[in-house]
């Protein structure tokens, strides 16, 4: 099943066999290298504290509606897993980074990916500028992801992209004149008045 991240904020992580809740999804660990999601974090406990705790994705049994995870001991604080220290030490993060082209533009900050729930498999960058989503950017289109930015080829992406509908219409070409018995039409009942 391919997923966005930001549908999945919130889910329930649950023990696979006793439906014990562990917590709710908070972030994704991903392999700056290759792309893979090497383990999900989620927040434990309630009212009083949270504590962020982490799982493998190799633990992982089911991804639907809520994740089940294969038991209650596979889970653990982020601090105590040992695989996943080398991607926190390193500082190469995929989500909250910056993404600039080869050239050095800047096309936002990666806000949302979309991944492979079978396989674990980032496919899609969902860059944002602002307040705008940019265009989508293939796992392919990453050149380097570095401590300060992520990299990507910069024939992905178009020299401008058109953000206002009259600049859309504009590059479709000129906008044709609705036809004569639809302006008569119009006119007939006192709703047209231009010419």
């Amino acid at each position: 099943m391919h997923v966005r991240l930001s549908t999945c904020f919130g889910m329930a992580l649950v023990v696979a066999e006793t439906q014990e809740r562990l917590g709710t999804l908070q972030s994704l660990l991903i392999h700056p290298d290759t792309g893979a999601i090497e383990g999900i974090c989620f927040f434990v406990g309630g009212m009083m504290g949270r504590e962020e705790h982490c799982v493998q994705t190799l633990d992982i049994v089911h991804w639907g509606l809520r994740i089940d995870v294969r038991s209650a001991e596979a889970a653990g604080p982020l601090e105590e897993c040992v695989r996943f220290q080398d991607i926190l030490r390193e500082g190469r993060m995929v989500l909250g980074q910056r993404i600039l082209t080869e050239g050095g533009r800047s096309l936002g900050w990666c806000r949302d990916i979309q991944f492979d729930t079978e396989r674990f498999q980032v496919e899609w960058l969902f860059p944002r500028q602002w307040f705008r989503w940019g265009r989508p950017l293939p796992l392919a289109a990453i050149l380097e992801v570095r401590p300060d930015a992520i990299v990507v080829l910069e024939t992905e992406v178009p020299e401008k992209e058109p953000f206002l509908r009259r600049e859309i219409l504009k590059a479709e070409g000129a906008v044709t004149q609705p036809s004569r018995s639809f302006r008569e039409n119009l006119f007939r009942r006192g709703g047209w008045q231009g010419g």
